[in-house]
């Protein structure tokens, strides 16, 4: 397979759904959701270097507003993890 063709697949295959479908992808939780679920952790690994002058101070109770979701989750998935 050449990369002229190996582009036209991927092309094809992307051309399959129409633009609302990948909006709507896009605009839901499916999308969001993982993106914060990396995206704050990784700012505050981040910030672990920082001089604690500059931390972010709205960093902290949104980490506390995070764990405190991901924890409910799982506390309440059935079969319980323990």
């Amino acid at each position: 397979m050449t990369v002229v063709e190996a582009a036209k697949a991927v092309t094809a295959y992307f051309m399959r759904s129409t633009r609302k479908e990948w909006l709507d992808y896009f605009m839901s939780t499916h999308f969001w959701g993982p993106l914060a679920n990396w995206g704050l952790p990784l700012a505050a690994i981040a910030d672990i270097k920082k001089d604690p002058e500059q931390i972010s101070g709205s960093m902290t109770p949104a980490m506390i507003l995070y764990s405190s979701v991901c924890m409910r989750f799982a506390w309440h998935v059935i079969p319980r993890n323990t």
